[in-house]
């Protein structure tokens, strides 16, 4: 019996160390949960400042103070350019802001990428990346689909002349309007206080080249500038005030044309450049002695557009204009200006920019869709109306 009971005794103990055995096992992996609980949320927390330091570069630069070269240090368009700034000290790490910028040979904008770069509680290094695009928009003219043009501007540049146009002398700005192709081209020389353009030649292959000894053959007569955006919200529902505002779809390829009436009849072919979710268009339109025109402005080059309002076809296109009005009222009126993008222009004496148009659906088949009205909850104004084809 004795021995009975201290071979019981035995496996007793055997069992006790077992259990300890186990349990501290278990605890182990416990801790190693936490230890990588730990280093998750330290990583995620590093991420979010680094996050937050990049969003907060971009946010700086995009509030821009003016277009040129400003004082060193200023956040001015011309002043943004690649650089790595001053090492930033975090909650608990230290990080690398660099900003690198890539700007498109004849496009008035900038890509700019934020890089922030740290090193974590494991020497493992890390990174997040947020990018954008920088737009050479004066700060006092966006915002807004229907900019105003015909003012003079900031040193004394028009505002209505192109972003993208170079300066040639004091008084005037080159600019080439988009065209494929080596040779001689079109180039349009403005006047920097009232945006008249002389339509000369060129063999430079963009504006960033135009000179005064590359440009010839200058027209003796002047034209004013008419130019917008083309945009699309062809998607197959029915669009709508959002929609308009930012418009969803893809670019398609369309043309569009002036065709005067005053001071003589005339077609006048514009300039259109592609880009993934909108079409710029640039006219020149020619003027008489009055240095004014008038006459209406017509989008074309896409298979299927219709002027019918009943028109529900699915595979057509319909084609509306961005105005104050959702009618066909007149200058002569008195209630319309130019500027606002009436149905016919009269009088056209000063350049004219942010022309816009919107191309949707007709219809489902079923239902004709209408040109979005403007949603009155939102301060940018995007009232449109349908425009004819001829």
């Amino acid at each position: 019996m004795w021995r009975y009971n201290r071979i019981r005794r035995g496996i007793a103990l055997i069992e006790a160390l077992v259990a300890l055995a186990v349990m501290a096992f278990g605890m182990l992996a416990v801790a190693g949960v936490q230890v990588t609980l730990r280093q998750n949320a330290d990583i995620a927390k590093q991420r979010s400042e680094a996050v937050r330091l990049a969003q907060a570069e971009i946010e700086r630069w995009r509030a821009f103070t003016s277009i040129g070269l400003g004082a060193a240090g200023a956040v001015t368009y011309g002043n943004l350019v690649g650089i790595v700034l001053p090492a930033v000290s975090g909650s608990n790490a230290q990080f690398t802001v660099a900003r690198s910028v890539d700007e498109p040979a004849n496009l008035a904008y900038k890509m700019m990428r934020v890089d922030v770069s740290w090193v974590d509680r494991n020497g493992q290094a890390q990174s997040v990346r947020l990018s954008t695009a920088i737009h050479r928009v004066a700060p006092e003219l966006a915002g807004t689909v229907s900019v105003i043009g015909g003012a003079a501007g900031l040193g004394n540049l028009n505002p209505a002349i192109p972003s993208g146009s170079k300066p040639l002398t004091p008084t005037t700005s080159g600019f080439r309007p988009p065209q494929g192709g080596a040779g001689d081209a079109v180039a349009w020389v403005f006047n920097n206080a009232t945006g008249l353009v002389t339509v000369c030649t060129t063999n430079a292959l963009t504006t960033a080249a135009l000179a005064q000894a590359n440009i010839t053959n200058c027209n003796a007569g002047n034209a004013q500038l008419l130019s917008g955006y083309i945009s699309f919200a062809t998607g197959p529902a029915a669009p709508s005030a959002a929609d308009a505002e930012v418009p969803p779809g893809a670019a398609l390829p369309v043309t569009i044309q002036v065709l005067r009436t005053l001071p003589a009849a005339l077609a006048v072919s514009c300039f259109t450049e592609q880009f993934p979710l909108y079409v710029s268009y640039y006219c020149a339109v020619p003027v008489g002695i009055a240095l004014s025109w008038s006459g209406r402005s017509v989008v074309g080059g896409l298979a299927g557009l219709t002027d019918d309002p009943v028109n529900a076809d699915a595979a057509n296109r319909r084609v509306c204009r961005y105005t104050r009005y959702q009618d066909n009222r007149t200058v002569a009126s008195g209630t319309i200006t130019n500027a606002e993008h009436p149905l016919d222009y009269a009088g056209v004496n000063g350049p004219l920019a942010n022309q816009n148009f919107l191309i949707i659906r007709a219809g489902d088949n079923a239902l004709a869709f209408a040109c979005p009205a403007d949603n009155p909850a939102t301060l940018m104004d995007t009232t449109t109306w349908r425009h004819p084809l001829s």
